[in-house]
């Protein structure tokens, strides 16, 4: 049985929060104990389950915790989900899938002195079932200070809602930073390291489907479905993108595939990817992807691509992190915490519209249906993002990467 998104926060934060209470009952005793000095810190569990886009977030995070510890084993605990993101970092030691068998066993045991890390630091904003796990860990436990989980660290972190989440996991890692005074904010993210053998199958894939290339990301979760801009109004970019000599790849996940293929039929053209028909589609200028790239693959795409056209995704913030360029559509969730880092790069966000906007706070586990489903406003944030808007965005980002070089690859810019 698989659970979905809604079902697993119901778990978490009600079976979880009696859990909660437990564990912190049984850690009693740990106040009679000293944490190893930060100095001397040798052993790191940063702890990152879900989120694919947040697990993207944490690794400017976890590069200063190199900087400070360069002599520390530093491992990641997570799951299947986000393991390839943070694998593709190259700054973890180890990348423990707790979902795998015998991962949560290799957890706990660590490759440290007894079964515990010198410190864990859970990224995870309102998990329960995280903190539990990093109660697991080590006697040294940092996470937001969100109750009731907030009661099983060792040091807290208020998590601020203004802050964009890159520079709140910085704030959240210096109780074990050994100097705090020089910590900039990052102004751009880590980019991925692909294989060899996924930056030739993504080259082989995009070969003849033309350049500038616009790599489109149409859909999203499940979880929050009123994140995505109205299929027919991402066609219509589609359409104004190829009409000016652009290529267009389309990508998302399988469940997201009959959403890219839809947007591809409205913009004048099939997308889908056929084999041995490939190549007719590629004459067209647009190559759907959903649900044939691993997550590797996309970054790898993502890193050949000149722009990014993306709702409020994961993929976005992949495509960030591999130098793309990336025009970002924000309603529910705002740019202040979830834009695409990176100089230039672009969010269109018009969520003053609605009075409830935003309505979105993963930080707390709130991930709301519209209020207005059902009606002539529902979604009215995302609507009021209008085609002429995103084209302006996606022509000044053009021209930013044509100026920085990454237009090299290109055979042209669009027209007005």
């Amino acid at each position: 049985m698989t659970l979905n998104g809604k079902t697993l926060r119901w778990t978490d934060q009600s079976l979880g929060a009696l859990l909660v209470l437990g564990g912190k009952i049984a850690s009693i005793p740990e106040l009679l104990t000293r944490p190893r000095p930060v100095a001397d810190v040798r052993s790191i569990a940063v702890v990152r389950l879900w989120a694919v886009g947040e697990a993207v977030l944490t690794l400017p995070m976890v590069r200063e915790l190199r900087r400070q510890h360069p002599h520390a084993r530093i491992d990641a605990i997570t799951t299947s989900r986000v393991s390839a993101v943070l694998r593709m970092s190259g700054l973890f030691d180890e990348v423990v899938d707790v979902g795998a068998p015998g991962g949560l066993l290799r957890a706990l045991r660590g490759r440290c002195p007894s079964r515990h890390y010198d410190a864990v630091i859970d990224t995870e904003p309102f998990s329960n079932g995280s903190a539990l796990l990093s109660l697991l860990l080590s006697r040294r436990r940092l996470g937001f200070s969100l109750w009731p989980r907030g009661m099983l660290y060792t040091d807290t972190v208020r998590l601020d809602d203004t802050l964009h989440e890159s520079h709140a996991f910085i704030d959240l890692a210096k109780p074990l930073l050994v100097s705090t005074s020089k910590v900039p904010y990052p102004d751009k993210l880590i980019e991925l390291k692909v294989s060899s053998a996924a930056r030739a199958r993504a080259r082989s894939l995009l070969k003849g489907v033309g350049r500038p290339l616009l790599c489109v990301a149409p859909a999203v979760a499940d979880s929050a479905k009123s994140r995505m801009w109205p299929m027919s109004r991402m066609a219509k970019v589609v359409a104004w993108a190829r009409e000016r000599g652009m290529g267009v790849v389309l990508v998302g996940g399988k469940g997201d595939a009959a959403v890219c293929e839809s947007v591809a039929r409205m913009s004048g053209t099939s997308g889908k990817d056929q084999g041995a028909t490939a190549s007719s589609t590629r004459h067209e200028r647009v190559l759907n992807l959903a649900g044939q790239l691993s997550l590797e693959e996309l970054a790898a795409v993502c890193k050949e691509c000149d722009l990014m056209l993306s709702n409020d995704t994961g993929p976005m913030h992949i495509a960030a992190a591999q130098g793309c360029k990336v025009v970002g559509l924000f309603g529910p969730n705002v740019p202040s915490r979830f834009a695409p880092l990176g100089k230039e790069n672009v969010s269109v966000y018009r969520g003053g519209c609605c009075p409830y906007s935003p309505c979105i706070n993963v930080h707390r586990g709130s991930v709301p249906e519209c209020r207005f489903t059902g009606t002539d406003k529902e979604q009215q944030c995302m609507k009021a993002i209008t085609v002429p808007a995103v084209q302006d965005a996606l022509r000044s980002a053009l021209q930013d990467a044509l100026r920085q070089g990454k237009g090299k690859r290109t055979s042209g810019q669009p027209d007005s």
